[in-house]
């Protein structure tokens, strides 16, 4: 039968494209992961070049797997898959920890669309890192960047603070208020011990 054919011809072909974005994941997900250990290394010229090849990758594999499965149905719906959504995440977490290192300064990349919830998640996971960064800028009693770290996520805890999240983003908003807590427990510890 004719509608037999095309509804397993729709659902193979969303199975392939659902692997493909699965892959992509996998691999974007590890890169931007390097791009956050070398910023924790300090080799920002490094960090730089391969988030640069990363922001490519994405901005590509975004506009290449939301096109449509058929001429039937409407763009494939990208960030609805997990997958797709933990990638672009850890993406954007390492384009805000480098940019905050690099800038001083939040700004989001161009030639993506995520949702709402994937900015809310790399936000709030990016001030995680910044815990980690003044830990070791504790050692160097570095309290000038510290304070730096402080400031950039206060911004980020302020910024979420009116926003009504629910589920996964209330969680990560809450780990962001005490990744903000954190830092300013290590910048006292700091100037009290100089």
């Amino acid at each position: 039968m004719k509608l037999f054919n095309t509804i397993t011809r729709e659902l193979e072909a969303y199975e392939a494209r659902r692997e493909l974005v699965i892959k992509a994941g996998r691999d974007i997900l590890r890169e931007a992961k390097r791009v956050i250990f070398l910023c924790h290394d300090s080799k920002l010229d490094e960090a730089k070049r391969h988030l640069a090849a990363l922001t490519h990758v994405v901005g590509t594999d975004e506009k290449k797997f939301q096109k449509p499965l058929s001429t039937t149905t409407g763009t494939f719906s990208l960030y609805s898959e997990g997958s797709w959504c933990a990638a672009v995440e850890e993406y954007l977490e390492a384009w805000f920890l480098l940019h905050f290192l690099t800038h001083k300064k939040i700004v989001a990349p161009t030639g993506i669309a995520p949702k709402a919830d994937v900015y809310i998640g790399a936000l709030a996971d990016s001030t995680g890192e910044l815990v980690r960064l003044a830990v070791l800028r504790g050692a160097r009693k570095e309290v000038k960047t510290i304070e730096q770290f402080r400031g950039l996520a206060a911004r980020v805890v302020e910024f979420m603070l009116p926003l009504y999240l629910t589920g996964s983003s209330r969680q990560k908003f809450d780990a962001a208020k005490k990744n903000l807590k954190r830092i300013e427990e290590i910048l006292y510890e700091v100037r009290i011990r100089i």
